[in-house]
């Protein structure tokens, strides 16, 4: 029996990713792959991919998700047309067979640096899956942020409920998110080499708190497709080659498998090997792809204009919903976000807005009777993004994180509420 999770290929939705090295034929390859399960970890479109879902054949497959307060994911699979979603409450193992055994882990931090924050989404989660014929244990981590004291309880459950050694662990490197990439005034080379190297640092209290016999690096790999393509040169992520030779000289009794684009791993009483069973098209490396997705055209784009007076009456209805919101759930106002719209945002080869590009609308939204002001955050987007997002049509959350704004920040510090704030700008 075989549970694929997070079945993602192509280009998604709300942003500017496109797998990698993969990006076509995805319902061809879930086809192919004939599973017995599904698991939806969240409903951002890099792991919910509606497209190949929607085209999925078999509406009748168990799906299985965790059981979220805001029932978004429940909803929207429901509206594709499957027919058996299995809400899970979120420590409670479930049988989708009697081969296997999953939990489903939440989310015990808002953010991967774990820095406090006024706003929490229940929007993210793991899956610990047990094979109940050889005991083998797999912890896929998704893209969950995941404290130190998280790890531990995950470890800790496994012991309990199984005691039995997590056999591969699953987890992505590196910023899956918009910086550096996105933003203007600072060293962006500079600061994806920290972030890089912050990266081993956390694999090792990865590796250290869980101990697994193997680990997998997965669940970031994407290119920027589209306009925005020169974004590619400042992504934070290690390189594969890299993250083994981290292992094989710090833990010895770790195996590195490096599985994106198609291959499979066997266990054959402790002894993993990876071989090459994909017989569909992938790109070599990630210049090719950029090269081949750069005049991908955003979703965005395809959405209906509307007129300077109707879009200025959807901002002061934003607004005042936004403050409302703000108010209603004691959140912290203060800071101030300040909005470049433009009919067509473009950027250099150095990822830099291309000079003498002017904005068309300019607004802000602040504080009636500010304290000081913590942090100023300028965001530069197209017009027709700013429509789509206050429409919702597209979604805050992809848009930050999915390298189609680009920001200045004063001072340049993550303060989690002010970017995640934007959420609640809609009419």
């Amino acid at each position: 029996k075989s549970l694929v999770c997070d079945p993602w290929i192509g280009a998604a939705d709300f942003n500017s990713w496109v797998s990698y090295p993969i990006i076509t034929e995805g319902g061809k390859l879930l086809s192919e792959l004939k599973p017995d399960a599904i698991y939806i970890s969240h409903v951002h479109t890099d792991h919910f991919d509606s497209s190949l879902l929607f085209n999925y054949e078999n509406k009748k497959i168990p799906v299985y998700i965790k059981k979220y307060s805001d029932g978004r994911l429940l909803q929207k699979l429901s509206e594709l047309g499957f027919q058996k979603i299995v809400e899970c409450t979120e420590w409670q193992s479930y049988r989708p067979f009697p081969e296997m055994e999953i939990t489903i882990i939440p989310a015990d931090t808002s953010n991967s640096d774990n820095i406090e924050s006024d706003i929490f989404y229940d929007i993210d989660s793991s899956i610990i899956i047990r094979s109940n014929i050889n005991q083998e244990i797999f912890y896929n981590n998704v893209d969950t942020p995941r404290t130190l004291t998280g790890l531990q309880a995950i470890k800790d459950f496994i012991d309990q409920k199984y005691d039995h050694s997590i056999t591969y662990t699953c987890f992505a490197l590196g910023a899956a998110s918009e910086y550096p990439q996105c933003f203007l005034g600072i060293d962006r080379e500079a600061e994806k080499r920290k972030i890089v190297a912050r990266s081993f640092e956390n694999l090792s209290r990865i590796i250290d708190t869980l101990r697994p016999k193997s680990f997998i690096n997965a669940g970031g790999w994407y290119v920027i497709y589209g306009k925005f393509n020169a974004l590619n040169q400042f992504i934070a992520q290690p390189e594969p080659e890299e993250v083994v030779t981290f292992i094989q000289l710090n833990y010895s009794a770790v195996a590195p498998l490096m599985l994106y684009g198609g291959y499979t791993v066997f266990n054959a009483q402790g002894e993993f090997t990876v071989a090459d069973e994909f017989y569909g098209q992938r790109f070599k490396d990630r210049a090719s792809a950029i090269e081949a997705t750069k005049t991908f055209n955003y979703s965005y784009a395809t959405l209906p204009n509307i007129n300077d007076s109707e879009l200025n009456e959807y901002v002061t209805k934003a607004t005042i919903k936004y403050k409302s919101i703000l108010e209603e759930r004691r959140i912290r106002f203060n800071f101030k976000i300040c909005f470049h719209i433009y009919d067509e945002l473009s950027i250099d080869d150095k990822a830099n807005i291309i000079e003498g590009l002017i904005p068309r609308h300019e607004f802000d939204l602040f504080p009636e009777e500010p304290d000081e002001i913590v942090q100023t955050l300028h965001c530069h987007l197209d017009r027709a993004l700013l429509i789509s997002l206050l429409t919702r049509k597209s979604i805050w959350n992809m848009s930050l994180s999915g390298s189609l704004i680009l920001f200045r920040r004063i001072p340049n510090q993550f303060i989690p509420t002010v970017p995640f704030s934007l959420n609640y700008f809609t009419v």
